[in-house]
């Protein structure tokens, strides 16, 4: 009995990478299926001045999107859902 918890503990953990694995993939194809966006990506390393400021909203926005799954990563590994 002892250790369906960790079988179901261990299937959590998993799922919760896979969705943090689907949802990164899906942050990236936004950029490789918008050619704009990616040029936009390209720019800001190279010269973030020369954006626009709809530009840097876009990018600002993508960015985020990063972010707010790096949150999520951490919020979901500070309570064992994923493991180090």
């Amino acid at each position: 009995m002892a250790r369906y918890p960790e079988r179901n503990t261990n299937a959590v953990s998993g799922q919760c990478a896979d969705e943090i694995y689907v949802a990164l993939r899906n942050i990236e194809l936004v950029a490789l299926e918008d050619p704009e966006l990616m040029m936009i990506i390209v720019r800001s390393a190279n010269s973030p001045d020369s954006l626009s400021e709809i530009e840097r909203e876009r990018f600002r926005i993508y960015i985020n999107m990063f972010l707010d799954l790096w949150e999520q990563m951490i919020a979901r590994q500070a309570v064992g859902l994923i493991q180090d």
